[in-house]
């Protein structure tokens, strides 16, 4: 998921049979439980990037009606998960 590129690559193949009506991208890592003074800051960037940008990419290839994809989802659900619980957003 942090890898924009084999994202597209991934996505390209999936949706060669056509549209799914529904794409859950659910990506989450943790960093070990410390303080975030604690944390060195490649451990902090590997949550960045498969929580954040993972999503994003995600999206991008594969939901975006402008993706180089073949065609995309009907339906996005993104989670983003955080200490202590998960949130979800999605279009209205």
């Amino acid at each position: 998921m942090t890898h924009d590129d084999e994202v597209r690559a991934w996505a390209a193949e999936v949706l060669k049979g056509g549209s799914p009506d529904l794409l859950v991208n659910n990506a989450a890592t943790i960093n070990r439980n410390a303080p975030l003074w604690k944390v060195p800051a490649e451990e902090f960037s590997q949550v960045i990037d498969v929580n954040v940008k993972g999503v994003v990419n995600v999206n991008h290839s594969s939901a975006s009606p402008t993706s180089a994809a073949p065609t995309s989802a009907r339906h996005v659900e993104d989670a983003a998960a955080h200490r202590g619980g998960v949130a979800v957003a999605a279009p209205p």
